[in-house]
C-alpha cells in the first residue's frame, strides 16, 4: 500500500489537498496518477480486471469529496484513497453477482473454460452436454448452488450470503441436487450403454 510523506512540489499532505481543493489542475492530474499507478496492484488485486473502471470511480470519488471538503482529516488521504478503493470493489463484486444470478447457470460454467487442447475440448464438450441433461432437471437455484459449490469453488459461507440462504437451506438444497444429479446420470449412463 502506498504511503506518501511529501514531496518537492507539495510539502504535506494536507498541502496537496489543499491544492486540489484550490483548483489547481497539477495537483488534480498528480491525484489521479497515484490512483492509477501507485494504487494499480492493489486494486488488480481486490478487482481484478476492472482496473480502468475503478480507478476512474476511485478518483472521481476521492476528488469530489476533496473538492466538498468532506475529508476530515486531510493528512489522512491515503486512507480514505484505500477505503473508496475497497468500497469500490465491494459494489463491483455486488454487480457481478447480481448478473450472475440473472444469467442461466451454465452461462457462468461457460465462462470457467480455458483450455484449447482439441482433445480436451471434444472431452469437455461431451461432459458439457451431459451436463446441461442433467443441470437441467434441476430446480434454478439447485443448479447455481451446484455450480458456485463444484465449478467456482465458493464456499458454502459465500454461497448462503449470496443466495439468502441458512445453513439448513444450503445443506438441503445441495444434498437434494447433488443426490438428483447422481440419479440421472444413473439414467443417462443405462441409456447410453443400452443404445
Amino acid at each position: 500500500m502506498p504511503s506518501y510523506s511529501h514531496s518537492d512540489t507539495y510539502p504535506s499532505l494536507s498541502a496537496f489537498v489543499a491544492s486540489i481543493r484550490a483548483g489547481d489542475n497539477e495537483a488534480t492530474a498528480e491525484l489521479y496518477r497515484r490512483i492509477s499507478s501507485d494504487w494499480y496492484y492493489y486494486i488488480l488485486r481486490a478487482a481484478g480486471t476492472d482496473t480502468n473502471e475503478i480507478v476512474t470511480e476511485v478518483f472521481l470519488t476521492v476528488w469530489v469529496a476533496v473538492m466538498n471538503n468532506r475529508l476530515r482529516e486531510p493528512a489522512k488521504i491515503t486512507g480514505y484513497i484505500r477505503s473508496t478503493i475497497d468500497n469500490t470493489c465491494s459494489e463491483l463484486y455486488k454487480r457481478r453477482a447480481r448478473a450472475r444470478r440473472r444469467e442461466h447457470p451454465l452461462e457462468c460454467a461457460r465462462k470457467l473454460e480455458h483450455n484449447s487442447d482439441p482433445l480436451a475440448d471434444c472431452e469437455r464438450a461431451e461432459a458439457k452436454s451431459i451436463a446441461v441433461k442433467l443441470m437441467h432437471t434441476l430446480h434454478a437455484l439447485d443448479a447455481e448452488i451446484l455450480l458456485r459449490f463444484y465449478v467456482g469453488e465458493e464456499s458454502p459461507l459465500e454461497i448462503m450470503r449470496a443466495l439468502n440462504l441458512t445453513p439448513t437451506q444450503f445443506r438441503l438444497r445441495k444434498s437434494r441436487a447433488k443426490k438428483k444429479i447422481i440419479e440421472t446420470a444413473a439414467v443417462f449412463r443405462v441409456r447410453a450403454e443400452a443404445a
